[in-house]
């Protein structure tokens, strides 16, 4: 009977160790899976962090390059604004002197008119003393 026993807890061992070897293999398998499949989602991460900062690093410029184009259109609106306010000075001034010029003009054109009755008159007063 003893022998017996050994016999069936020598059996139960050896089912015991291959159930081990088993359950060990199993899990090493698992194991090596959850690893690649660890590996593959830090390498998808990474790819999309460099992708992420490649995006932002062309937004960046994109940014830059409307700001500077902003500035530069605000530059030139500027330039374009003072050189139109320099013709809108110029074009005052302009207009100052030609109606400077009228006023001079009809100051001179009623004295010559008034000179030109004058002489009017004193033909007139002349050709009335003659008769």
């Amino acid at each position: 009977a003893s022998r017996a026993e050994a016999e069936a807890s020598k059996a139960r061992i050896a089912e015991l160790e291959d159930s081990l070897a088993r359950v060990s293999a199993d899990g090493a398998a698992a194991f090596d899976t959850a690893r690649a499949e660890a590996d593959a989602a830090r390498e998808a991460v990474v790819k999309d962090l460099e992708r992420a900062k490649a995006e932002a690093e062309v937004a960046k410029k994109r940014v830059e390059d409307l700001e500077h184009a902003l500035s530069q259109t605000g530059q030139e609106g500027a330039a374009a604004l003072a050189e139109a306010n320099g013709k809108v000075d110029a074009a005052a001034q302009q207009i100052a002197a030609l109606e400077a010029r009228l006023h001079d003009t009809q100051a001179r054109g009623a004295a010559m008119a008034e000179e030109a009755n004058r002489a009017i008159k004193d033909l007139e007063s002349l050709l009335l003393t003659e008769k």
